[in-house]
């Protein structure tokens, strides 16, 4: 049985585009379409595009199957592209439906709570 330890360098390879070098570090291998002059679009402008939020690599990525923590944190990060997006991943479409869901039932249904809890026998405290 494998027990968890301490991240170090040597639990993360190298995440894509980037390989080892001579000095054992993940360097980026240079795009070679970027040296041709054809125009694309980054990731970041992809994710954001899509997702509102776009992945910050260091280089690094976990290896898969490794239960490490802590140490050493090189593994890719999201960053938020505007503080709208920070804002729209708290409240989500399906967060505020439930929010409104629960605020109807609770107003509408409020006096068949109110008249069960008034037929309810509930016993004299004197007795």
């Amino acid at each position: 049985m494998r027990v968890p330890c301490t991240c170090t360098e040597a639990d993360y390879e190298c995440d894509m585009n980037y390989v080892r070098n001579k000095g054992g570090k993940c360097e980026i291998v240079p795009d070679p379409l970027d040296a041709a002059g054809h125009r694309h679009l980054t990731e970041k402008e992809e994710d954001c595009a899509l997702e509102g939020f776009y992945t910050v690599t260091q280089g690094y990525r976990k290896i898969p199957g490794n239960q490490c923590y802590g140490g050493s944190q090189l593994e890719p990060y999201r960053r938020p592209c505007t503080s709208f997006a920070w804002l729209s991943s708290i409240i989500s479409f399906k967060s505020m439906a439930i929010i409104a869901i629960v605020s109807a039932a609770l107003y509408y249904g409020w006096p068949i709570i109110e008249a069960v809890i008034l037929v309810l026998p509930i016993p004299d405290p004197k007795d």
